[in-house]
């Protein structure tokens, strides 16, 4: 055998090995058994490092080895290319990101590719641009409006509980002196109230955002061979360069994603403004934009411990109607995300309650040692 097979046979040999760490890391407990990661470590010894003589002798049995991992591997996780393609494209992640990759993840887009992906549990929804847990992190899927959304009910539940305590130090006392350490009691949990509910409307202006942005961005990158390079530039939020504002893209965005080309919702021309957009983009608009640069003539930050909270109860309810209705005008016959569970206010305040409960026990735990 010459120099040319046995680097065609070490070629091969990585392939298969690159793809079990590969399935090693986007699914863990696919190939779950003691020998599995002394076989990885000790087949890239051999590749690398085994003179001709003991590679020559040994690569028949270590390929065959390495093919029932790739069957049990392929079993576990359904593939949609080739495993060598799917080596390929791992190993020029691994080439240009390092250790770092199983930080950062790999995205949606690029996994659902590859494989089905339903095998890992994850939302068949996802925005292409959702960034996927490997190692200690698989089969956890981030993308910003969902950690925001949820943000915004974890930070109204702490409103209301805040607002709950404030309420019952309060009523334990007849008369309430500057001067007394009850004042500065009850005084902190007035601001408490304020600081939660004030960051929880914030955040639920960034979901919305953020959630218009995602929604443009998946778009573009699912249907990019079908779409101008104007309608892409609009997709990622700029129109001949320039940056165009959450109202021009809700409205653009509509006209690219509906097969009929029409813009249900229109925002540029305020007198045709609906509700929830009339309230999202005067009063809610006006809160967050005071809350991030506050100046003279701006919307008031000064407010009861009961405003700020009715406000951010009504924010909850706005944000979550215009996010539903942009997504319905988008997709009028497609269900709402699952990955934000359905935009279902039940379900999203449940969820915060949970995390609430869980946090609790958190920050509790050293007390019963």
């Amino acid at each position: 055998m010459n120099t040319d097979d046995e680097t065609r046979l070490r070629d091969e040999l990585e392939l298969k090995h690159v793809f079990l760490r590969f399935v090693h890391v986007v699914a863990p407990g696919a190939l779950h058994d003691n020998s599995f990661g002394k076989m990885l470590e000790a087949t890239s010894d051999f590749i690398y490092q085994a003179t001709s003589e003991d590679f020559l002798a040994r690569a028949a049995s270590i390929s065959a080895t390495l093919d029932d991992w790739v069957t049990r591997g392929v079993k576990f996780l359904p593939t949609k290319v080739s495993i060598e393609k799917i080596a390929k494209e791992f190993a020029k992640l691994l080439n240009k990101q390092g250790d770092t990759l199983y930080s950062n993840g790999v995205t949606f887009g690029w996994l659902s590719c590859l494989i089905d992906c339903t095998a890992l549990g994850l939302r068949a929804d996802l925005p292409y641009h959702a960034k996927i847990g490997l190692g200690a992190h698989a089969g956890q899927a981030s993308v910003e409006e969902a950690f925001l959304l949820h943000d915004a009910f974890f930070l109204l539940e702490i409103a209301k509980v805040c607002h709950d305590k404030m309420v019952l130090a309060a009523s334990r006392f007849s008369t309430i002196k500057s001067t007394d350490r009850t004042y500065r009691v009850v005084s902190t949990a007035n601001q408490n109230v304020g600081s939660a509910a004030r960051l929880s409307v914030f955040s639920f202006y960034a979901f919305v955002e953020a959630f218009v942005n995602s929604v443009g961005n998946d778009f573009a990158a699912r249907s990019a061979s079908n779409l101008t390079a104007a309608e892409l530039e609009i997709l990622h939020g700029k129109k001949k360069g320039r940056y165009l504002s959450l109202e021009q893209r809700i409205e653009c965005f509509q006209k690219i994603i509906r097969q009929d080309k029409r813009s249900p919702i229109v925002l540029t021309d305020t007198k045709q403004r609906k509700e929830p957009f009339v309230t999202f983009f005067s009063n809610i608009k006006e809160v967050r934009d005071a809350s991030a640069h506050f100046g003279a003539g701006k919307a008031s930050i000064w407010r009861s411990p009961q405003e700020w909270l009715n406000f951010a109860d009504s924010t909850s309810r706005v944000a979550l109607a215009a996010a539903s209705e942009f997504w319905e005008a988008c997709y009028p016959r497609g269900r709402k995300p699952d990955y934000l569970l359905g935009l279902d206010y039940q379900a999203l305040q449940n969820f915060s309650i949970g995390r609430l409960e869980t946090t609790k026990q958190v920050l509790t735990a050293g007390n019963a040692e």
